[in-house]
């Protein structure tokens, strides 16, 4: 076996690196400071421990042992195992395994195979428990199911909240706002018809008589009543009446009133 030991080699006009015209086959570690060349041929690339590569052009298979850091600006085809920490702008075809933070921007389907969980807090989240099912879960419970017939669950209940109308000659209930309000009349009212009226909702206006009471209420043509008569409220200081009502129409509500509670 032949051996040469050089601490340089150049061409023969030491103007210049030597030419392998029939190839060069190096067993062992080579140490450049720099590549010129298209690559074009470079096939089976093993790159361990790599630095700072400021272009690299690589057709084939490239694996790359112990991390790459720095940026990789282009169109990157194939699989990458492992973590991905950065921003990566542009399109992602395939399939994403693994966490996914402060994602923004993607359009199109995600598709999930069980729950998205709430960072820090991975006892809230929502679930595709089954087909055409999902649930809300919070504390690690189900709160919310929507089944696959429709039907919604709410598994705590469901609460409404009151909303307050101001007391005044006329009132006009908003329906969009709430399904339940109180109003504590100061005037003689005339409870106008409600706007954004949704058949089917349903819910409660609470009547109280102000400290003064012998306060008087009319009620306007869409409040339909058992009889086709609305009832004469109590007239007690501070007494209290609820109308119960469901919008059958967008101009017909059914109402029912309970009168004189505590």
């Amino acid at each position: 076996m032949s051996r040469i030991r050089a601490d340089r080699l150049t061409n023969r006009a030491a103007d210049g690196a030597p030419l392998a015209t029939n190839g060069l086959v190096v067993t062992g570690i080579a140490t450049a400071t720099s590549f010129s060349g298209s690559g074009a041929n470079l096939t089976g690339v093993v790159a361990t421990g790599v630095g700072t590569l400021a272009q690299l052009s690589v057709t084939g298979v490239t694996t790359a042992t112990g991390g790459v850091i720095g940026s990789v600006t282009g169109n990157v085809t194939g699989n990458v195992t492992g973590n991905l920490t950065g921003n990566v702008t542009g399109n992602v075809t395939g399939n994403l395994t693994g966490t996914a933070s402060n994602a923004s921007g993607a359009t199109g389907d995600f598709s999930i195979a069980d729950k998205i969980v709430h960072t820090g807090d991975t006892n809230t989240a929502i679930r595709f428990p089954s087909a055409d099912t999902f649930t809300v879960e919070t504390a690690g419970t189900e709160r919310v199911r929507v089944a696959s017939n429709g039907v919604f669950t709410a598994k705590a209940g469901a609460v409404a909240e009151i909303g307050t109308l101001t007391s005044a000659t006329t009132v006009t209930p908003d329906f969009a706002t709430s399904a339940n309000f109180t109003l504590t009349l100061g005037h003689n009212v005339t409870l106008a018809n409600p706007s954004n009226l949704t058949p089917g909702q349903s819910g409660s206006i609470f009547l109280v008589q102000d400290g003064t009471g012998s306060r008087t209420i009319t009620f306007g043509s869409q409040y339909d009543f058992a009889g086709g008569t609305a009832p004469t409220l109590s007239t007690a200081a501070s007494s209290v009446d609820r109308l119960d009502y469901i919008v059958r129409t967008s101009s017909s509500i059914h109402c029912v009133v309970t009168l004189a509670y505590s």
